[in-house]
Formats: structure tokens, C-alpha cells, sequence
């Protein structure tokens, strides 16, 4: 583990963006529960970053999850050659993420600051696709059905359609999924 997090601690991972976002929790270093955010409106620059950041946060108080908990977000990163190399893009997620940690500053653990990680630090530069297989195998049938289950799909369709590619609605819950057991440890090694 790094940065003092252990598997009994309770981790929320982030993936952030302007105009959809995903949220994973973690207690005892299993997933728990995911979230996928897709505002109805959709609004430009401050005025987006707000309204995802509330949707998170009415989420989270909603299903009354409890407080105390470590933050680990994606921070986007510009990386030139990459496909996704829109600067302004970046830009506007990292506004995303910047004002959803700030809002969920009620949940943040006393003991620690949010973690931030680039995309480099937890994709190894595999695609979207590769990554969430990769995420599937290391999950639990526990926590397997638990992230279906927040799909709201049986885990033969879940899996069917990560193998296709077919995952873009769920992609930013799949994201938080895999950035948290990045933190965990748990991303890189077989279990």
C-alpha cells in the first residue's frame, strides 16, 4: 500500500469529468458500492464542475455513505502524442476534479489529503478495454455481482459487454473501480 492506506481503511475513487463522472467505495479494501453520473443538463466550464460535483455529493448523502474516507481521484494529465491530447479537454476535467474533491471535502479523512493519480500511473498505457478486463479478473465474485448489481445488469451482460467494448455509458464507473484498486494494490497483481 502507499501513502499510509490499508485495506481497512475506506476509499472512494473518482474518475472525473465534465459532463459524466463514475464513483467507486471501498470498505476493508473491497468494492461496496459504484456510482456512473450523467447530468441530465450539461453546462460548460464552472457551472458544469458545480453541477457534477452536486450530483456526486447528493449521491453520496442520499445512500447515506458514511464519512472518514480516503479520496483518490484521477488527475488528468496532457501527454503529448496520445490520441485524447485535447488540451482544452484536460483542462475542463481537471476543473471537474478539482471542484467534485473540494465538494466531497464531508467525507475526506482527517488523516489524509485526496490522492491524486494520472491516467499514466494506473492505465500503463493499456486501452480502456484491456483495462477493465483486467479490472474484472481482480475483483471478487462478491464484488462482482456488487458492481453488476450498480450496472443494473447481470454480470454474463456486464462482462459481454466489457469483452466488446460496449461499456461506454458504465466507462467512468469502471474507471473508479480500476483507479481504486490501483490504490488498494490490487490492480496490478492477480488475486
Amino acid at each position: 500500500m502507499t501513502e499510509g492506506l490499508s485495506m481497512s481503511d475506506r476509499l472512494l475513487a473518482l474518475d472525473p469529468g465534465l459532463n459524466h463522472a463514475g464513483l467507486a467505495y471501498f470498505e476493508d479494501g473491497f468494492l461496496s458500492s459504484a456510482w456512473t453520473f450523467n447530468p441530465v443538463k450539461q453546462c460548460p466550464d464552472a457551472a458544469g464542475w458545480r453541477n457534477i460535483a452536486e450530483l456526486v455529493a447528493g449521491q453520496l448523502h442520499a445512500d447515506n455513505q458514511p464519512g472518514n474516507c480516503r479520496i483518490v481521484y484521477e488527475m488528468p494529465q496532457f501527454i503529448p502524442g496520445w490520441r485524447k491530447g485535447d488540451l482544452n479537454a484536460i483542462l475542463q476535467v481537471a476543473g471537474a476534479a478539482g471542484t467534485i474533491v473540494a465538494r466531497l471535502s464531508p467525507w475526506l479523512d482527517v488523516l489524509g489529503d485526496p490522492i491524486a493519480l494520472r491516467p499514466s500511473e494506473w492505465t500503463g498505457g493499456r486501452p480502456k478495454k484491456a483495462n477493465h478486463m483486467r479490472m474484472w479478473g481482480r475483483l471478487t465474485m462478491y464484488e462482482q455481482h456488487k458492481l453488476a448489481d450498480a450496472c443494473q445488469m447481470t454480470m454474463t451482460v456486464l462482462l459481454e459487454c466489457m469483452r466488446n467494448g460496449d461499456e461506454a455509458e458504465l466507462e467512468h464507473m469502471l474507471d473508479a473501480v480500476c483507479i481504486g484498486l490501483k490504490k488498494l494494490d490490487r490492480f496490478d497483481r492477480q488475486r
